[in-house]
């Protein structure tokens, strides 16, 4: 089960290195929260799981493709860019050199910059 304790983090994680992310969240266990009536089994619960793979296969394989002609378009996920100009508080005086260069990557537009 996702909640906060597990997707957040990863979310906001994304969005500080302004990657579009979305969360594909499918249900195992229907009943979790009722105390009442049969307990759920293993092999429905297992049975579930094979039904989300192939329902996040189906949906993977028709979005993917127009996913990415929008990403590439850039008409997808371009609010992102420039909100990590403010991510670092650190003055760049004080910056470390090594640690700079090993997260050039995720911030070449900040790390790069003079």
């Amino acid at each position: 089960m996702a909640d906060d304790r597990s997707a957040l983090p990863e979310a906001k994680l994304a969005r500080e290195a302004e990657i579009a992310y979305q969360m594909i969240c499918m249900v195992t266990d229907y009943d979790c929260w009722k105390d009442d009536g049969e307990p759920v089994t293993v092999e429905i619960v297992n049975g579930h799981l094979k039904a989300n793979a192939d329902n996040a296969s189906r949906f993977l394989i028709s979005v993917v493709q127009h996913l990415e002609d929008l990403i590439q378009q850039e008409k997808l996920g371009t609010w992102l860019h420039g909100s990590m100009n403010y991510s670092i508080a650190t003055s760049r005086d004080k910056w470390d050199p090594e640690v700079a260069k090993k997260i050039a990557y995720i911030l070449p537009h900040v790390i790069g910059a003079s």
